[in-house]
């Protein structure tokens, strides 16, 4: 898998978190999706306003390092955030879609007190 970023989903009451969908760079294809959970197939395709009075931006639509920009502008709540983009070998969901809370790690984009362990 090339460099990419985890949309997350933080279920606050069960102390875990869930990956949504990861959104490759891939110098091949662009952007390109991978774990998908249901509802988030056009995750590429939506319109995602990233300032106040901005135009809304779509992510396939811009050059692929400029879309992960804008998607992780857009997401970056408490319930549902977006990763920096990172390897692989440093994705907190290496070994499944779900993860347990823990104090808040430097190099995540979320502007949660959790992060993904």
């Amino acid at each position: 898998m090339a460099e990419h970023l985890d949309l997350v989903k933080n279920e606050w009451g069960a102390g875990f978190q869930v990956r949504l969908v990861t959104v490759e760079n891939s110098p091949d294809q662009g952007l390109v999706l991978a774990n998908i959970n249901p509802g988030w197939e056009d995750i590429l395709s939506r319109p995602l306003a990233v300032g106040a009075g901005d135009s809304p931006v779509y992510a396939i639509k811009e050059p692929p390092n400029e879309g992960l920009n804008a998607i992780i502008a857009f997401y970056r709540g408490d319930h549902v955030f977006a990763t920096s983009v990172h390897s692989d070998e440093g994705c907190p969901f290496r070994h499944g879609s779900v993860v347990p809370m823990r104090p808040a790690d430097v190099g995540l984009a979320s502007r949660t007190s959790a992060q993904p362990a």
